[in-house]
Order: structure tokens, then C-alpha cells, then sequence
């Protein structure tokens, strides 16, 4: 009897042993899953949605006591080329506050410079550009500049010229005459496009949305 009661308790703290063993192994494949699937998750997180941004400034003169502003005819830059644009505009780059863009971007298209202290802002404008993608467009005024106005990238710019502001020529681009208009309105702020996701394509944009 004591021969067997020992074989069997032997027998049954093995057995007892190898099960809790068990247990505790599946129970930290569990853990280790359920860590690797929140590293998983956070790894995946989405991203937020991102915006591009762009400036273009607005250089105006009086003449013959009319308001004229200095506009770009466009070329060679895969976008509305062979229409008017505002004199010097471009992309907010990376790094770059509104004043660095609109100071540089000044720089480069007309060759003159500007301080902080010369801009002012205008507007912002929120736009869907179909295919070309979603848009914040910041207008910027150059009170003060100095040097002489010129074309500073020929091979993007085929003409600088001024025009009246009350009679600007019909191939404007339509945002910028958008812009313009609100300028006289003193309108700071519109959304254009957003009724139809492709109307901003190359030609047929609508009217933007009113809130000033």
C-alpha cells in the first residue's frame, strides 16, 4: 500500500505540476498577443489629414487715380498656364511660417525684397482643386518693397504686367478674380469648389461660397 499511495501521489505531483506549467505558458502567449496586438494597433494609427498651403501676394499702385495691381501671365508650370495669376505666389514649404513664404516667394518671382513689417494679411481661402488636391490659399498684400520689379523666373513667367482692378483682363485665373473681389468687399474669408468635388479642375470653377 505505501508503495503504490507513493507512485501515485509522485504521479500526481508531476501530473499537477505539468498542467499549471501549462496554464501559465498559454496564459503568457495571451499576454504577449495581446501586447503585439496594441503595439500593432498604435503602430498603424492614422494619420491625421494634411492640408498644402499657398501664398500669393498682391502688389498694387495708383495710376491716373486707378487702383492697378501686378499680375503674371503663367507658363511651364503644369497649372492654369497661359492664364493670369497674382504677381508672385507659391507653395508654404516645409519649415516655413506664412511671412518666410511670402517674403521669399517675393524674392524669387519679382527680385525685390520685403520686411515682415511690409506685408499684411488678406484673406484665406479654402479650396478644392479636384484633381489637383485640396488647398488653404493665403493672400498676402506687399505694401513696401524694395528694388525694381522684374521677372525673376522667366522660364514659369512669360509677361509681368498691371492692370486695373476694375477691368482685369477675362483670362484671370477665376480663384484669383474670387479673391480679388473680396478684396474690394473686404472679405476675409471663402470656401470655392466644394459644391462639386471635380468643379475646380482648369477652367470650370464656381462661385465660391459668401462670408463677409
Amino acid at each position: 500500500m505505501n508503495k503504490k499511495f507513493i507512485i501515485t501521489f509522485i504521479f500526481m505531483f508531476f501530473f499537477f505540476n505539468f498542467v499549471t506549467l501549462t496554464t501559465l505558458s498559454i496564459s503568457d502567449m495571451e499576454v504577449d498577443s495581446c501586447i503585439d496586438s496594441r503595439a500593432t494597433i498604435k503602430y498603424h494609427k492614422k494619420e491625421h489629414y494634411k492640408t498644402l498651403s499657398t501664398v500669393s501676394m498682391l502688389l498694387e499702385r495708383q495710376c491716373e487715380g486707378k487702383t492697378e495691381v501686378l499680375l503674371q501671365l503663367r507658363k511651364n508650370t503644369g497649372w492654369m498656364d497661359g492664364f493670369w495669376d497674382f504677381g508672385a505666389c507659391g507653395h508654404v514649404e516645409e519649415g516655413e511660417t506664412l511671412t518666410d513664404a511670402a517674403i521669399r516667394e517675393t524674392k524669387e518671382e519679382l527680385c525685390v525684397d520685403v520686411l515682415p513689417e511690409d506685408i499684411e494679411f488678406l484673406s484665406l481661402n479654402h479650396n478644392n482643386l479636384g484633381n489637383k488636391g485640396i488647398y488653404y490659399c493665403f493672400y498676402i498684400k506687399v505694401k513696401k518693397y524694395r528694388g525694381e520689379v522684374k521677372i525673376g523666373e522667366p522660364e514659369k513667367c512669360a509677361e509681368l504686367k498691371w492692370f486695373d482692378i476694375e477691368n482685369l483682363p477675362k483670362n484671370i485665373i477665376p480663384i484669383r478674380k474670387y479673391s480679388l473681389e473680396d478684396y474690394k468687399k473686404g472679405i476675409i474669408y471663402n470656401e470655392i469648389g466644394w459644391g462639386k468635388m471635380e468643379a475646380l479642375s482648369n477652367y470650370n470653377i464656381p462661385s465660391p461660397k459668401r462670408f463677409g
